[in-house]
Formats: C-alpha cells, structure tokens, sequence
C-alpha cells in the first residue's frame, strides 16, 4: 500500500501538488490516476474523472454497498457542502455543465438543474448529483445554478427517493472505480473538557490505496473513503 498526501491548499485547478503529482507517477498501482490528476472534468465527457467520497458510516447503514478497483457500478452521487447563507449557490447565466477540481472531493461547477421538489433536486454539471435538502427558491427543472460544492455517496435510502416521483430522472451514473482510498492520518490523543479524546489532524490528510471499501472494522480507523471514478456515461 502507497501513501499520499493531501495538501491544505492547492493552486487553482488542482488537487495534489506539483511534488505529489509527479511523486505520484513514479509510483506502480497506487497513484497513477490519483484524486483529479486532471485539471478539470469536461461535462458529458465520457472518461472523465472524479473524486468521491465514501463515508463508512453509510455502509455500516446499508444506503451504499461496497465497492472494490476496478469495478463497473451504477452510483447515486449526492452534493452537499453548500448552505443558503454561507455557500449559497447563485443563478448561472452560463448554459453549459462544466466542474472545475479544487481539492480532494471538492468542485466549482456549473450545472443545469434536472428535477426541483420541496425535498429532493438533481442537477447535471458533467456528473447527475442530488441533494435531499430543500433547493433554493429560485431553482426549478431547466435552470442554470453555480456554486462549490463536494461529491459523496448517499446518507440516505435512494431509492426510497427515487419512488417519491415517477417524474424523477435517473439518479446514477455509470463508472469504473479506478482508486479506492483510505483515509489514514493517524490518530492523535488530547484532552477535551476534561475527557481524553482521540483526533486526526487534518491539515495534511494522508490516503492510502486499497483494494476495496468495507464497513466498520475494529481497530482499522476505515472511517472514511475516497473513490477515483471514472465516468462511463456519454
């Protein structure tokens, strides 16, 4: 297993840096595709690539099922990330889906909205996404929105979603799992309110290739997973 490292900031349109990247090619069945080697993911583009993240708590929960490298799948990619107040997303006068790679599984996109409920919206900004919280106001089937926003797998029952409306589009993508990544900064020990507690330090996160995403396993730390993908969809 490979280890690489993830930095607290990255020059616009990248996600590892100069060093890791061409660290990172030197390296055999770990890094070669690494999260967003490339600069941007082109809209519809069939082969573009992806970062996505995989919370181990939404296996142990059965919305996501395991995956391992290689594999051909058919995932729900849900967005969140973005807040009204904070990180609201804004009216796009640009019509074209585009996502610019920031870091790890984090993106500038432009999108055009597919489908507007009071509790579920599914745009396209190159790669479907749905979020299951209320859209902005001003969001319905056919508008353009912009914003950041980051990529997971559901924390929720999709296709108890997708049975809310018959008029709801396809929610999945089709993709190849070319990496599966394991969040493994170490943990650390501290004191907090009196009670020792234990945390990562996350300002250099550190990921290690693996073969597959599993649930909860004592005493391996497999908390969280990032997923290289590669789209199959045209």
């Amino acid at each position: 297993m490979t280890k690489f490292s993830e930095p607290t900031r990255f020059p616009s349109g990248f996600t590892v840096s100069r060093r890791e990247l061409l660290k990172g090619l030197g390296m055999t069945g770990s890094l070669l595709s690494a999260p967003a080697l490339s600069l941007a993911s082109s809209s519809g583009v069939h082969g573009a690539r992806w970062n996505i993240n995989c919370d181990t708590m939404f296996i142990d929960r059965g919305f996501v099922s395991p995956v391992h490298q290689g594999q051909v799948a058919d995932l729900a990619i849900q967005f969140y990330g973005w807040d009204a107040y904070e990180n609201p997303f804004g009216e796009s006068k640009i019509e074209e889906r585009r996502a610019s790679s920031m870091e790890g599984v984090r993106y500038r996109v432009n999108a055009q909205v597919l489908y507007a409920s009071k509790a579920l919206w599914l745009m396209d900004c190159g790669l479907v996404v749905f979020s299951n919280q209320p859209p902005p106001r001003y969001v319905k089937a056919g508008s353009w929105v912009a914003g950041e926003i980051s990529f997971g797998l559901p924390d929720c029952d999709v296709k108890h979603l997708a049975s809310m409306d018959k008029g709801i589009p396809s929610i999945t993508n089709r993709v190849q799992i070319e990496q599966v990544l394991l969040h493994s900064t170490p943990y650390q020990t501290g004191i907090k309110n009196g009670r020792q507690v234990r945390y990562r330090d996350t300002t250099v996160k550190q990921w290690t290739a693996v073969e597959k995403t599993q649930p909860t396993v004592p005493g391996l730390d497999n908390d969280e997973y990032m997923l290289v993908v590669k789209s199959l969809s045209s």
